[in-house]
């Protein structure tokens, strides 16, 4: 298995500096910047990485099912699973909630902020207090 048609830093690095040889330019160029926003474009007709892979210049190591999966289901041992309880249970309520690597919050007149700084930990004791008071 060859790291530069598996490995994503490795497969856009490549892509750039191709793009920046046969342009005649360097990283701050506003080609360049598109390229790499157009890497990432999750349009499986305009993004640059699932074009490369229709190409085959791209060796994938997951399965699309693999990957729905991974969207819906957060790996359960780490704070992901939290993350995963806490919007299931505002999704649930109705409730408008803002999540980030660290910050749980539910939005509006009753503001609930929970903080989750370790990444390993895959429960939270406010959060299984919020979901079990709820119940």
């Amino acid at each position: 298995m060859e790291l530069g048609r598996t490995m994503d830093w490795i497969i856009k690095l490549r892509l750039m500096n191709s793009s920046m040889s046969k342009k005649g330019c360097t990283w701050d160029d506003p080609r360049i910047a598109l390229a790499d926003l157009q890497y990432h474009d999750v349009d499986r007709k305009r993004g640059l990485f699932y074009l490369m892979e229709r190409d085959r210049q791209i060796d994938r190591l997951t399965t699309d099912e693999e990957i729905e999966r991974a969207m819906n289901t957060p790996p359960q041992t780490t704070r992901a699973k939290v993350r995963g309880d806490f919007i299931k249970f505002a999704k649930e309520r109705n409730r408008s909630y803002t999540v980030d690597w660290t910050y749980l919050k539910l939005n509006g007149y009753w503001e609930e902020t929970i903080l989750c700084m370790d990444p390993f930990a895959s429960t939270n004791k406010r959060v299984d207090e919020l979901i079990l008071a709820s119940k």
